[in-house]
């Protein structure tokens, strides 16, 4: 297997989306993953940042946003 996985028709890889992320410097460490529920899989990720600020929350979503492709980007996203 690839460890590619479908969301909204679009094959994606999480071990990839997770080495991308880590390469944001506000990033200090990322899991990134994908659930099926009822035939839907949907991607999950937990992302620690350096350190926890509104502002650097904020940074950190829009260069994910810059970075990654709509269906790459979690739908369930932790950071913390």
């Amino acid at each position: 297997t690839d460890e590619a996985v479908q969301i909204a028709g679009v094959n994606v890889y999480p071990p990839r989306i997770r080495a991308v992320v880590l390469t944001c410097p506000l990033v200090a460490d990322a899991d990134i993953y994908a659930k099926g529920n009822a035939g839907v899989t949907q991607l999950y990720g937990a992302i620690r940042l350096r350190h926890l600020t509104d502002d650097n929350r904020d940074a950190c979503l829009r260069w994910l946003r810059e970075h990654l492709s709509a269906p790459e980007i979690p739908k369930n996203l932790y950071l913390y």
